[in-house]
Parts: structure tokens; sequence; C-alpha cells
């Protein structure tokens, strides 16, 4: 398995981990979701706000990093081409 689909099955592990908590908290806690906490939000608006962040901002973290892999350790990048 490659190093990109690794790190792509780590972050989907990741956010899983913290959706899972999330319908748990659901299910079996749901007047915990119903409290405010924070400038007039409820747990469940402010905990799904966090979850599609998080979503983005993992993708971005996996394009990085995938970026960062392809230029640092391609050999067949313009910068050293292979002699075949």
């Amino acid at each position: 398995m490659s190093r990109n689909a690794r790190l792509g099955l780590l972050l989907f592990a990741i956010y899983s981990l913290i959706y899972f908590g999330f319908v748990l908290v659901n299910a079996f806690i749901p007047r915990l979701m119903s409290e405010v906490r924070w400038s007039g939000l409820n747990l469940a608006t402010l905990w799904g706000m966090l979850l599609i962040f998080l979503a983005f901002g993992l993708a971005l973290l996996y394009g990085l990093l995938c970026r960062a892999e392809s230029h640092s350790g391609s050999k067949n990048s313009p910068a050293n081409p292979s002699r075949e």
C-alpha cells in the first residue's frame, strides 16, 4: 500500500472517530446536544460545524502532504530526470 493511501486511511479514521462520537452523543445523550454552549449556539450546531471544518482541513492536509512527498521523493521530477 502506498504512503498516500495509508495517510488517507489515517485521516479518514481520525474523522470517523470524531463523527462516531457525534452520532453516539446524539443517540444516547440528546439533551446534551441541546445545551447552549457558546454565543447562543447549542453543542449539536458547534460539533456539526467542527465536522465540516475538520473535513475541509483534513482534505487540505492530505493534499499538502501528498504534494510534498511527490515533489521531494519523485525520481522522475524535472529537477531529477531518470536516465534510462
